[in-house]
């Protein structure tokens, strides 16, 4: 699994940044009912069009934490996790829920595609980084945007792996 940084994608600098307080009990999932891109240079490509996507909407960077891909196919070789604000910084994804957790996205339909273990795992690890860094509490809650509003986010297949999730996190694998 990699980890890629803002530059390493090419991100283009935020408009703004508004600071989170840590540490926070909770993450929302998403996903980004898109096609699974099977190759980094794929994944980047969508990073970039997020970002894109979510400035011209008026946000002030991609929506976004953090975003996991899969990899490809249904198994997939590995996950490859990716910066969006990073930790401290408050999401622009959840409405009125931004600024109780951080949004970390599977890169994805969840509503048709398998969350498969690779997936599972980086989504895992990343919520782990937080808490050993401070941002999130131990017993961290790790809850669907559908949870806090009306959306069908994450997709039916990765919302139904949400407790696996957090009982992983909060154990530490």
């Amino acid at each position: 699994m990699t980890f890629f940084d803002r530059s390493e994608w090419g991100a283009r600098t935020p408009l703004w940044e508004t600071s989170m307080g840590k540490p926070l009990d909770r993450v929302y999932i998403h996903h980004t009912v898109s096609s699974n891109p099977k190759t980094d240079a794929d994944q980047i490509a969508h990073m970039r069009s997020w970002q894109n996507q979510h400035m011209a909407q008026g946000w002030p960077d991609i929506g976004y934490n953090f975003v996991i891909a899969k990899g490809p196919g249904d198994e997939g070789k590995k996950a490859n996790r990716f910066a969006g604000r990073g930790w401290g910084v408050k999401p622009t994804a959840q409405g009125n829920y931004n600024s109780t957790g951080y949004a970390i996205s599977a890169m994805g339909n969840f509503e048709t595609m398998k969350a498969n273990d690779k997936l599972i795992d980086a989504i895992v690890k990343q919520i782990r980084n937080g808490i050993e860094k401070g941002w999130l509490l131990p017993n961290v809650k790790v809850l669907g945007h559908r949870d806090v509003y009306a959306t069908a986010c994450p997709g039916r297949n990765l919302y139904a792996r949400l407790p696996e999730i957090q009982k992983r996190a909060r154990k530490g694998w």
